[in-house]
């Protein structure tokens, strides 16, 4: 869709030349990566991009929770007091549209980043537009400008959309129908950016495990292709739904002898129960996620396993709740991502009657308690270890340690007076660890 908004409340008094732009990001690694291509093209035509907050302010907008839209709406309010100007894009201005807050702003969907320089230029000219055109095939990638951070993960977007239809995501709405890039275009991008001298390169998707299924190829297809470029760097799988997965194990399991391949894996529960999962039209059982994450253990014991939970679907029962603490247990993830159900606007869970509040609150803390014990007993298990540490972030005065990953990317904290700089690879020894985290000598 391509539209006139109106007239934007604050006058324009700025030219192109003059005015600068700065961009904030909500949401998950793929949005990070949209970013990129807004930063791109803006710069491209002439922009000038600012790291502070710029006279004309990009929102690249996420969907999933409800507190994310409430925080990104009451920055919106505080751009517009400060008088500054506001284009807003991502999965937001996509699935609504309608949101009286974006009423006179310039509106970008996932797939029109391109066209930012004419959403920069009417927002300025106080004539905003709305491009949110939905097209057939994911925009070409690009890859790392000259200017961006080596030592920072170069985010590989595989796909844009997905298979699914989950009865309490707006995701679907933004970002439509699952459309893949090329193997070929995947794997040239990134070797490009590992010629740049990034060392790690993280996959990610709506959901990385149907990658291909529209152009006949799967995520095994691409990791063998991403495998083979020459370098020493790291790939880390991103989310990805038992459905799917499942379908390839067998094929995907030997390639994590490849010591490019972070042993990982984010496999997304949301519920123990499979009548919760139906409600909530997921397309996986229970005992498919447990499948998946005994297998991968029986192979690599080493393996790191994240997960997703949703407290408080409005159709679970204190069973239900149960059955969830049961999987959780009998998988002890080292990683859980814990989230209160929230309606979201055109959902078919919007529809539902909530859960009291209270109760909901004590299923999430209860379920927050046992993952902690879990995550704790995981990293016990390591101590002794000693290998290589890949520095992700260096010693300052808010975290006096340096902060890397291992090989199953762990989160290990080095020393304090541990002298290594962001991207640099060092040899540890885990003497120590706690609910997060592996501590080396």
């Amino acid at each position: 869709m391509r539209a006139s908004l109106g007239t934007n409340d604050v006058p324009s008094t700025i030219t192109k030349e003059e005015a600068t732009v700065s961009i904030e990001t909500f949401g998950c690694s793929a949005n990070h990566a949209d970013s990129e291509l807004l930063r791109h093209h803006a710069a491209a035509a002439g922009y000038r991009l600012v790291d502070g907050t710029g006279e004309v302010v990009i929102l690249n907008t996420c969907t999933v929770k409800g507190p994310t839209q409430t925080a990104i709406e009451k920055r919106i309010q505080l751009l517009e007091n400060e008088g500054k100007k506001v284009v807003v894009a991502g999965c937001l201005s996509q699935a609504s549209p309608e949101n009286p807050l974006f009423r006179g702003k310039s509106l970008l969907g996932p797939d029109t980043v391109d066209q930012v320089s004419e959403a920069l230029s009417a927002t300025l000219n106080s004539s905003p537009i709305q491009i949110t055109k939905r097209s057939k095939s994911p925009l070409p990638l690009l890859p790392p400008s000259k200017n961006s951070d080596a030592n920072s993960p170069f985010i590989l977007s595989v796909s844009q959309g997905c298979l699914s239809s989950c009865s309490f995501c707006m995701t679907k709405l933004a970002r439509g129908n699952l459309r893949s890039h090329t193997v070929r275009h995947l794997r040239d991008v990134t070797r490009t950016a590992i010629e740049m001298g990034h060392k790690e390169v993280y996959l990610t998707s709506q959901d990385t495990s149907a990658y291909g299924f529209d152009i006949g190829v799967t995520l095994v297809d691409l990791l063998a292709a991403l495998i083979e470029i020459k370098g020493e760097f790291k790939i880390r799988i991103g989310m990805a739904n038992p459905q799917h997965f499942k379908l390839f194990l067998k094929e995907l399991w030997p390639l994590f002898q490849s010591d490019k391949l972070y042993r990982f894996l984010h496999v997304p529960l949301q519920s123990g129960s499979n009548t919760v999962l139906d409600h909530m039209r997921r397309e996986h059982s229970a005992e498919d996620y447990l499948s998946i994450v005994g297998e991968g253990r029986s192979l690599y014991p080493d393996l790191t396993i994240a997960t997703d939970i949703i407290c408080g679907y409005p159709t679970e029962t204190g069973e239900d709740h149960q059955l969830t603490l049961a999987a959780l247990r009998r998988s002890m993830p080292d990683a859980v991502n814990i989230s209160r159900f929230w309606p979201r606007p055109k959902t078919r869970a919007e529809r539902l009657p909530e859960l009291p509040g209270s109760l909901v609150k004590g299923r999430s803390k209860e379920v927050t308690e046992l993952f902690r014990r879990l995550s704790r007993a995981r990293n016990r298990s390591w101590l002794g270890w000693q290998g290589s540490v890949f520095i992700t972030e260096e010693a300052n005065a808010r975290t006096p340690r340096c902060v890397g990953r291992n090989y199953s990317y762990k989160q290990v904290l080095l020393p304090k007076g541990t002298v290594a700089r962001k991207g640099e690879t060092v040899a540890g020894k885990i003497v120590d660890y706690g609910n997060f985290d592996l501590r080396s000598e």
